[in-house]
């Protein structure tokens, strides 16, 4: 799986270390304290619809991430090239980024699943809150199971002077490399494309094709426009996930075809770069739901002049 925590390649210059401790330090700030608010706002409605109830979701994935996988990475990745947090760590780390990248591909599939049955079904009943928690509870248990290998297979190992590495260390390589790419696949891909599907089909219905004649268009037209707020903005939402993800899985894919391409001039810092921008995923949500949500904006201001 795409998930290493130091490696033996080059090291990288100071400044490169100084632009990312600022970098994941941001993100770490960010990520915690907005989603937090987020979490905190969506709680008082949580049971109001089945939006809220993902989202929460949501956030609480991106939670997950910035608190364990944002300061990890930049101490053993970016300052100190080895892995300083033992062997119960080694195990643990990997595995909570696994559930929680998993969590949040899961979630927007779940979102625009929702999206897309309001859309084009709007007489249909809407997800009870018992079904929209199963939903939620179903994710978390797809995620843990799908990440549990990492439990198993990561490990310590030491390089020349006497560096410890956490890696993965499958006695059958074949196996490491099939479940590589089915996290790949489940993780990133499947989501991605049904999701990107899902979404054109609603846009599609939304602000191209005509909906036939209808007895109150005012209202229709309200309850229209209400639809597109929200699709909007999840829209947003996934696509700033699907291509904050991209490069991490681009890059390690390469890996995998060119066993030479992790030994290149300047990789560390791409690689560096490419695990920022996918934590940093864990932030544009705030800013989307305060751009695009008047009630979330109003909400969030309150809650910092309580």
């Amino acid at each position: 799986m795409n998930n290493s925590y130091s490696s033996p390649v080059q090291d990288v210059s100071v400044y490169y270390k100084v632009l990312f401790s600022i970098l994941f330090s941001i993100v770490f700030i960010v990520g915690i304290g907005g989603n937090y608010c987020i979490c905190w706002i969506l709680i008082k409605d949580i049971n109001r619809n089945a939006t809220n109830i993902f989202l929460f979701n949501l956030s609480l994935a991106d939670i997950l991430m910035c608190l364990i996988c944002s300061p990890v990475t930049l101490v053993s990745d970016g300052l100190l090239f080895y892995w300083p947090f033992g062997s119960l760590l080694c195990k643990v780390v990997p595995f909570i980024q696994g559930i929680s990248v998993f969590l949040s591909g899961l979630t927007h599939v779940v979102i625009s699943s929702d999206r897309f049955v309001v859309v084009f079904f709007p007489m249909k009943t809407r997800l009870s809150n018992e079904c929209s928690w199963g939903l939620i509870g179903l994710t978390w248990i797809i995620s843990i199971i799908l990440s549990l290998p990492l439990v198993i297979v990561n490990e310590i190992s030491t390089i020349n002077q006497n560096r410890d590495l956490c890696e993965e260390n499958w006695k059958n390589k074949d196996h490491g490399l099939i479940y590589t790419f089915v996290v790949l696949i489940c993780q990133y891909f499947l989501p991605v494309a049904f999701i990107t599907s899902t979404y054109i089909a609603i846009a599609v219905k939304l602000w191209i094709r005509k909906p036939p004649g209808v007895s109150f268009p005012g209202r229709n037209e309200q309850v229209n426009n209400s639809k597109k707020r929200m699709v909007k903005m999840v829209i947003i939402v996934a696509s700033f996930y699907s291509l904050s993800q991209l490069p991490r899985h681009v890059l390690f894919l390469i890996g995998y075809s060119n066993e030479l391409f992790f030994s290149s001039k300047h990789v560390k810092e791409l690689l560096l770069f490419s695990h920022f921008l996918s934590i940093s995923a864990t932030t544009y949500n705030i800013f989307i739901y305060l751009w695009l949500n008047r009630n979330f904006k109003e909400s969030f201001v309150k809650s910092f002049l309580k």
